[in-house]
């Protein structure tokens, strides 16, 4: 098996090995979630070179976030966990305007959401992922939520019986795949669950097997309409799936580390040039499945060994330079006018500019006022 070359940044190194942010797309990164530092770390979304070690920085608000969002008017929703399990005053969904700068605490223990462990974007809605390690039983509130743009509207969409803790939601065709985990092997959890949005069919998508994927985290859509997950424990590695929950090919790659022995990834996310980033502890690294190949980013850790980083799950963040330009044709004219006036009314989605949940004359202004050639 093929190897990379591994390399440790240590902290006086850091600022020296940052990257030009010309290295990542225009308008993609992966995000990466610190416990140790309460804060996100930044990666080029082609080739997951290291961007940031401090792109959303510490708020003094933030306790372990996880996944993070960025809505079309350019608030930042940050989903977190909180210290230690169950409800706690730290738990829930923060808004940023701007990456660092706290608003207010959205979602909290006074509305049921608590261990946020999962946050997502899709058809016009934020979507929450909440998971504590109470399985549910009757009423119980694991499961998945939704709330409009503007953080109005909280929905609870599923809360599966018998989950015990959602760790990762992946957005498929339909629905989602979410990993339930349990620290025990024992436990029927540690699956994969196909839920649908609007959380009427929850079906196994993947059982628990010994010798394989047994404690799965972080779940990633691949290219393909399959799913990456993010194997902490048992066989700790990157488990590939089709569609159908049948394995990929390849199914599966040991994360090794450093130290070429294992590594415990919690978050994984798909590259665009074809491999796969994953973080699990104060490692960050690239896995290419096909070539079966390795390679470290970053080892974070001091000159004297201690960890100076707890990575967790990874975030797809894609900034739109010119968000009101819908056709993409690097102008703001009558035709991105028509589509708007096309979707007045509507309950969210792309023309919602301000993300308040319905398409009107708010959005209006705010596309006049960019009205003309898009910034660069």
């Amino acid at each position: 098996m093929a190897r990379g070359i591994s390399r440790t940044l240590h902290v006086p190194a850091l600022a020296g090995a940052l990257l030009a942010a010309g290295a990542a797309s225009a308008e993609s990164l992966l995000l990466v979630g610190d416990s140790n530092g309460d804060k996100f770390w930044a990666f080029s979304a082609i080739t997951g070179a290291l961007i940031s070690d401090n792109y959303i920085p510490d708020d003094g608000q933030m306790a372990q976030p996880r996944q993070c969002v960025r809505v079309p008017s350019g608030t930042w929703y940050i989903g977190e966990p909180g210290v230690g399990l169950g409800c706690s005053a730290a738990d829930g969904v923060i808004e940023h305007s701007s990456p660092g700068v706290f608003v207010r605490r959205v979602q909290d223990q006074s509305t049921g959401i608590c261990d946020v462990n999962a946050i997502c974007l899709r058809d016009g809605k934020v979507w929450i992922g909440r998971g504590d390690s109470i399985a549910n039983a009757a009423g119980g509130l694991n499961g998945i939520y939704s709330m409009n743009l503007d953080g109005s509207g909280l929905l609870a969409v599923a809360r599966p019986p018998g989950m015990v803790s959602l760790r990762g939601m992946a957005p498929v065709a339909g629905g989602f795949i979410v990993s339930d985990y349990s620290s025990s092997s024992a436990n029927p959890a540690n699956r994969l669950l196909r839920i649908s949005t609007d959380g009427q069919s929850v079906t196994v998508f993947h059982q628990p097997e010994a010798g394989a994927l047994t404690f799965p985290q972080q779940v990633s859509p691949l290219p393909n309409g399959g799913v990456v997950v993010a194997g902490f424990s048992g066989n700790p590695g990157l488990y590939f799936f089709n569609a159908d929950g049948t394995p990929g090919t390849p199914s599966y790659y040991r994360t090794q580390g450093p130290t070429w022995t294992v590594i415990s990834p919690r978050g994984c996310y798909p590259l665009e040039n074809g491999k796969v980033l994953y973080a699990g502890g104060t490692v960050v690294g690239v896995v290419d499945p096909v070539m079966q190949e390795e390679f470290i980013i970053v080892n974070a850790v001091s000159p004297t060994g201690t960890a100076i980083a707890n990575f967790s799950a990874i975030s797809r963040i894609d900034i739109a330079e010119c968000p009101a330009d819908f056709n993409d044709d690097g102008s703001v004219d009558g035709n991105d006018l028509g589509f708007l006036l096309a979707s007045w009314g509507a309950p969210g989605g792309s023309a919602d500019l301000n993300g308040d949940g319905s398409v009107d004359g708010n959005d209006l202004g705010f596309l006049l006022a960019a009205w003309g050639p898009c910034p660069g």
